[in-house]
């Protein structure tokens, strides 16, 4: 699995906070449905098609997308809907289904990880890795269904007109591992690459939702709701992180409830009207969740703090300033976070005042700023980040250490800022000299 961030955590992000739209209550007998048509941006603002969504009297700010073209659009094959004898629905895609009762709002896989492992969309993503060879998931001993209760958690699933209707901020949870998602903003829907969010260059911006300092009820309820299901159901109980065991023991709500006065503090922010506390509480659930890995629910705040010019930045900031500000160490927690940027300058101006006796044969600007040095039978490639582009610097440098009859070859990580996982595996299997990775069962291809 290719990974730059947890792929539920960058979800997350979308349906918590991208996302202006109301709350999920129970689905109101009476319940008035409105259609409307509505642009969606596929992946980009050039590439367009229209859709029609449903609203609920209830909850009018709230679009809820058919099945079938949300996942058309995440995935390469268009899935089909059919209606089953009993009510329920049976969605198809070329790995699996997926059997909807829009009655009991529940969900069935017969098999969960083949049906999400259909080919994604990734065309102009970083997520597009042609180094590797695509491979399906190996399974060892019986495989289980998967149901999902997503009454339990007041999220709604419409039947109208022959078709099934998902919120647009609770369906992208289900498909998470694909990093990606759609956002619904000021009557748009923007289908977005998770990982373009995390590498800075989507064309979707957040801007607009950091103008807003008021946040409705319904929307405050509808972003709890999802992200209790997706933390009990889906993104999982990060193991090294303390609070795991009750979280497994009593649910995500429960354990903020009961765990200690930092996931009340942050349960009471979460359910604040007001999205600077809402920002604050992720900043604290970064925290209690942290485990040294990639489990970045804490990312609305981190993008709150690199969204310069808006109401919620200044705002931020003005808390910061004042004395006794009671939520300054969740603060402080998440500017740490990105102060490895800074760190991975100083070590690289640092690195290269050691490679001054080297000759700098050549050198790559872009996101990887990969460099190969050669002193003798001496070479270091260089590169601070594991995005796609190292990929093919690095096997270069390879080829060229070969040509020139070098014995020794060094790989400099010094000032890794982190990236894609695939490229990790691409150079474990080169070093290794091995076609297929043991950890992944990728298949390298150069």
């Amino acid at each position: 699995m290719k990974k730059i961030l947890s792929s539920v955590s960058v979800i997350l992000v979308l349906v918590m906070l991208l996302s202006m739209a109301s709350p999920l209550t129970a689905f109101a007998a009476g319940d008035g449905i409105t259609v409307k048509d509505f642009t969606a941006h596929i992946y980009n603002m050039e590439d367009t098609e229209t859709l029609s969504c449903l609203f609920k009297s209830s909850m009018p700010d709230m679009a809820f997308i058919s099945t079938v073209d949300f996942l058309k659009n995440i995935f390469v094959d268009e899935p089909t809907e059919e209606k089953n004898a009993d009510g329920t629905y049976t969605i198809t895609n070329p790995k699996g289904t997926m059997v909807i009762d829009p009655q009991k709002d529940t969900l069935h896989f017969d098999y969960f990880e083949d049906f999400i492992s259909a080919k994604v969309n990734v065309e102009g993503t970083e997520m597009n890795v042609p180094y590797i060879k695509e491979y399906a998931p190996v399974n060892e001993g019986e495989i289980n269904g998967l149901d999902l209760d997503l009454s339990s958690y007041k999220i709604d699933i419409i039947e109208h007109d022959g078709k099934t209707y998902f919120p647009v901020s609770s369906i992208g949870l289900l498909v998470s591992e694909t990093y990606n998602t759609a956002v619904y903003n000021e009557d748009n829907i923007y289908f977005v690459h998770c990982a373009d969010i995390v590498m800075g260059n989507c064309y979707y911006t957040n801007k607009m939702v950091y103008d807003t300092l008021k946040r409705s009820k319904a929307l405050v309820e509808l972003t709890y709701n999802d992200l209790c299901f997706a933390v009990d159901k889906l993104y999982g109980r990060p193991a090294q992180a303390e609070i795991a065991s009750v979280i497994a023991e009593k649910g995500f709500d429960k354990a903020l409830d009961e765990y200690n006065d930092d996931t009340r503090r942050a349960k009471e922010l979460l359910l604040s009207e007001n999205t600077v506390d809402y920002v604050l509480g992720t900043a604290y659930l970064g925290q209690i969740f942290s485990d040294g890995g990639h489990t970045a629910i804490h990312y609305p705040a981190v993008l709150s703090i690199l969204t310069p010019g808006t109401a919620v930045y200044d705002e931020l900031n003005r808390l910061f300033d004042e004395e006794g500000f009671r939520d300054a160490n969740a603060v402080k927690y998440v500017m740490s976070s990105l102060t490895s940027s800074q760190k991975a300058t100083n070590m690289s101006e640092f690195r290269s005042g050691k490679y001054k006796d080297y000759d700098l044969v050549k050198s790559w600007d872009d996101k990887s700023a990969s460099k190969l040095y050669v002193a003798g039978d001496t070479a270091v490639f260089a590169f601070d980040s594991f995005v796609n582009e190292a990929v093919y610097h690095f096997k270069w440098s390879l080829d060229y250490a070969k040509e020139k009859g070098i014995k020794r070859f060094v790989i400099d990580l010094s000032c890794n800022s982190g990236g894609n996982a695939a490229v990790v595996m691409y150079i474990m299997a080169m070093i290794t000299n091995k076609d297929k990775d043991s950890y992944t069962t990728s298949y390298r291809k150069l």
